[in-house]
């Protein structure tokens, strides 16, 4: 399917990604990978990265992502965690705030020119993202009695994300903004004049 145009629809609905993005996506982890996890054997690297977005993507967990692609739900299972753990290394590298208030200026001045909004230097937003029941599920029930986690993340103005937390749903907004890492520095990082931006359901807390 890669560099068929027709397949941009099926690209956006499975992988939550367009085909340029998923090219680019693979690019990038190539080039932090070593031959070794590269070489194909039974399947190519592009179908190992179209199975782990496809489950990232899916309710329907191992057994409809194996379908999907015509293989064993063992062979999904060894790619989903492998993957994972290779993003887990890499998240620092994409998922990063800025380490200077040059840094912060440049994210604001991208806000300023694409959306010609002053002193924003990033926007919040968060979300609860229902999973299966863990072994070890203390506090991982929201209000409705259902196992989730509580997600907050930050993007800039291109919408590279900046910072992600991920906490057990019984964790409320407020406490996630006093763990993260901006809710702990923002008040030493952050220009004085500039703010961050949400919703109407998002509240502001002191740093």
């Amino acid at each position: 399917m890669l560099g068929i145009p027709q397949y941009e629809q099926w690209f956006s609905a499975n992988l939550r990604c367009g085909h340029a993005t998923f090219t680019k996506f693979i690019t990038n982890l190539r080039a932090e990978m070593s031959s070794e996890h590269l070489r194909s054997y039974t399947h190519s690297f592009e179908k190992k990265v179209h199975n782990f977005l496809y489950f990232l993507g899916s309710e329907g967990g191992y057994r409809e992502t194996a379908a999907a692609f015509g293989v064993s739900k063992s062979w999904c299972v060894d790619i989903v965690h492998w993957l994972s753990t290779v993003m887990l290394k890499l998240a620092s590298k994409w998922i990063y705030l800025p380490k200077s208030k040059a840094g912060w200026f440049n994210v604001e001045s991208g806000f300023k020119t694409k959306h010609q909004i002053p002193s924003v230097v990033g926007t919040i937003d968060g979300t609860l993202v229902d999973i299966q029941r863990p072994k070890d599920y203390d506090g991982i029930y929201n209000r409705n009695g259902d196992p989730s986690l509580n997600i907050r993340a930050v993007v800039d103005s291109s919408t590279r994300f900046m910072s992600v937390d991920i906490r057990p749903a019984s964790f409320s907004d407020k406490n996630i903004w006093k763990v993260s890492a901006l809710g702990r520095t923002i008040r030493c990082c952050v220009p004085t004049r500039c703010c961050l931006i949400g919703e109407h359901g998002t509240h502001s807390f002191r740093g």
